[in-house]
């Protein structure tokens, strides 16, 4: 007589997300950073999460640490130089729990704000045009005629 015993098998599974609040930004704008760390589903509190941005030449812009809060959630906003260069960035982020490592990245693109498009015809394309607010001030002027 065969006598099989069935023994469950647990797999710890350490998983961090990320995203950014936009695929797409100029120089000088926001950047929203946010994910969640969960093991086997649950919600981590309290564990460190290491964030590294990297420039187009893929060279580090920043590195900071954030803490999970009560639900799992980490995230960090940070401020686009006025000359970021344009662009794909990459966020890198990374977490330890019970001696395993959870890593994710993403991607955004910089677009140059400063580009305006000119047609053949000389004239500016009104969709790349920016927008200036001009206050005049009129005037009244009189002017006499002189007969000669």
């Amino acid at each position: 007589m065969l006598l099989v015993a069935l023994v469950p098998v647990f797999a710890y599974s350490l998983e961090i997300t990320l995203k950014t609040d936009k695929p797409s930004y100029h120089g000088s704008e926001y950047v929203y950073i946010s994910g969640l760390l969960t093991y086997n589903y649950w919600p981590i509190t309290n564990e460190l999460v290491s964030v590294e941005v990297l420039d187009p030449q893929n060279l580090t812009m920043l590195i900071v640490t954030r803490l999970t809060d009560s639900e799992g959630k980490y995230n960090y906003t940070f401020r686009l130089p006025d000359s970021a260069k344009t662009g794909t960035y990459t966020v890198k982020v990374v977490a330890e729990h019970f001696e395993l490592i959870a890593r994710n990245q993403a991607i955004f693109e910089v677009t140059s704000s400063n580009t305006i498009y000119i047609r053949a015809d000389g004239s500016i394309d009104p969709s790349t045009a920016p927008i200036l607010r001009i206050g005049l001030r009129s005037e009244e002027h009189t002017s006499e005629l002189q007969s000669p």
